[in-house]
């Protein structure tokens, strides 16, 4: 669906639309992505974009605030695709990373005539916990996105540097 258009860093004219890019259970459930981009028909890079929370909050919509990258990016001429994807604890990781290939494979393929992205110009870009599916999107994705931007992403969830306390706090009073 088309939404407003909005003025974003420098007076750009930007919309907002959004879609659904993947169903559940007969379309009860949907996951949904917003397209910002210059109020016009030029094909453009895109940038998808993963909203961070820890793999358990957040949404697509929580950076995209004025004066945000989003702003910095629609002025670098991208297109940006904020993505929504299912929440841990009610699904399991490997069904969080499906939904991230299958947001960047809908991007892929009914980007270039929804929203107008050139589909060999593909990045993906995220914070936090966005930041650690961006960098799994680098090999679970394909083909590969041209770029991966993580910002504060964590990388190996399965190291000794998750599961076990650090040398620094373990002077303190151990807790069982």
């Amino acid at each position: 669906t088309a939404g407003p258009r909005v003025a974003m860093a420098d007076e750009v004219s930007v919309t907002k639309r959004t879609f659904t890019y993947k169903t559940f259970d007969n379309s009860t459930n949907q996951l949904q992505a917003d397209v910002y981009r210059a109020a016009d028909d030029t094909v453009k890079p895109v940038v998808i974009f993963i909203h961070g929370g820890a793999l358990m909050m957040g949404g697509r919509g929580a950076s995209t605030k004025p004066g945000s990258l989003f702003d910095t990016l629609l002025q670098g001429g991208y297109a940006v695709v904020s993505i929504d994807y299912r929440l841990a604890p009610q699904v399991k990781l490997p069904a969080i990373i499906e939904d991230v290939q299958d947001a960047c494979k809908w991007v892929r393929e009914k980007g270039p005539d929804l929203f107008h992205i050139n589909p060999q110009e593909i990045f993906v870009m995220g914070q936090s916990a966005g930041g650690y599916l961006t960098q799994v999107a680098g090999y679970r994705v394909t083909p590969r996105p041209k770029a991966l931007v993580s910002f504060w992403g964590y990388g190996d969830i399965t190291g000794k540097w998750y599961s076990r306390p650090d040398d620094f706090y373990r002077q303190q009073p151990l807790v069982t």
